[in-house]
């Protein structure tokens, strides 16, 4: 937690057409208000809704750092196995990969390894990482599935899912092709409650605030919005705009309410947190067209890959201005960054490729850069 002090401590907003940063003190904070600093053009800054942003066509590229393992299909999503950060609990160094009818288990520890399949409902669509596994969203139904690959819990719900999510303590929200609100359902599968959120819920990721029970960052792709529900009690806390066009949101693995987001229209990358109520603290300028991201809690970065460019890019956030740490290359068409609970990362592409980039290929990469701030950020007005 000591990396993020100062990122309590400090709201960043980056103007990414005059590329310039504004901080405003902790009081802001407290009052939970958001700096603005931006372009004197209101319609050049004008929120961007309804049309859920798509990332660039990547350039054809197969390099990359890892080992690389080819599905048997187009992947519709990925996720991390649970949340925890100790390598040695179950799944902690696995990723499943979701595919028509099939998710696929994958070991970062041993990406040699043949991975494991689990048949599901072709109408699965949504896969998230749930406390202890992953959760996939189909017709009419909802499951949690466990490191083993074995079903823990599932909710029969009367239409399509779009995106669900358990608690360690079993209890569940979810969201309703065609609804804009959140439906609760408690650890015996009963629906408990619903609130309106947001026109459509597209994405649930599940939070660990520092020192607080368990939330969810419910993504609306279309309003470009990241809503903080408690589903404990089923409430709405408080609404954000993920810029002009969200692409991917992502914790990380530990307590620290850190939750990083895409911005794909903007070129940027948002740092949140969620341990009191849903803040946002910087946003990063980054290559074109951002897409996966992950907060790696382990080294302390906030890594997003660009499908513009091929590249995986890692930022510390422990100060005002956002610090590049490494470049590293990817392979194209990333729509997932993933992280192991052993340091490895793992870049999902569109067309069903995974690349493992292990622990210490990540680690060479980065320990020579992570006190050497580089000379693009903060970006100077052009």
């Amino acid at each position: 937690m000591a990396g993020l002090v100062a990122l309590e401590l400090v709201n960043v907003h980056v103007n990414r057409f005059s590329r310039t940063l504004c901080v405003t003190a902790a009081a802001a904070l407290a009052l939970g208000s958001l700096s603005a600093c931006g372009s004197d053009d209101p319609v050049e800054n004008a929120p961007v809704a309804g049309e859920p942003a798509q990332p660039q066509d990547s350039p054809d590229s197969s390099s990359g750092l890892g080992e690389q393992i080819k599905l048997d299909a187009p992947t519709l999503g990925a996720a991390r196995v649970g949340l925890s950060g100790d390598e040695n609990a179950p799944g902690a160094n696995l990723v499943a990969v979701l595919t028509k009818g099939k998710v696929h288990f994958i070991d970062a520890a041993s990406p040699n390894d043949e991975p494991s399949q689990v048949d599901v409902d072709d109408s699965c669509d949504n896969i998230s990482t749930t406390a202890t596994g992953v959760a996939v969203a189909c017709q009419d139904k909802a499951i949690e599935l466990g490191p083993d690959g074995k079903e823990t819990r599932s909710l029969d719900v009367d239409g399509k899912v779009t995106t669900v999510n358990f608690l360690e303590n079993g209890k569940a929200v979810l969201g309703k092709a065609g609804e804009d609100k959140a439906r609760f359902y408690d650890k015996d599968g009963n629906e408990t409650g619903e609130a309106i959120v947001s026109r459509s819920l597209d994405e649930a990721v599940l939070v660990k605030p520092h020192g607080r029970g368990q939330r969810a960052a419910l993504i609306d792709r279309g309003q470009t919005s990241i809503n903080d529900v408690d589903v404990d009690d089923g409430s709405l806390n408080a609404s954000l705009r993920i810029g002009q066009g969200v692409g991917q949101v992502a914790t990380g693995r530990g307590d620290d309410g850190v939750v990083v987001a895409s911005d794909a229209r903007q070129d940027q990358m948002l740092i949140y947190t969620m341990n009191d109520v849903v803040r946002l603290h910087q946003a990063i300028p980054t290559k074109a067209s951002p897409w996966g991201v992950v907060w790696d809690a382990k080294r302390q970065l906030a890594w997003v890959s660009s499908t513009g460019e091929n590249k995986l890019t890692s930022f510390r956030i422990d100060s005002g201005a956002p610090v590049k740490v490494a470049d590293i290359e990817a392979p194209s068409k990333v729509r997932e960054v993933l992280d192991a609970a052993n340091g490895a990362l793992v870049l999902v592409t569109e067309d069903g490729k995974v690349s493992v980039y292990s622990a210490q290929t990540v680690d060479d990469t980065v320990k020579d850069k992570q006190s050497t701030p580089d000379d693009e950020y903060p970006a100077e007005k052009e």
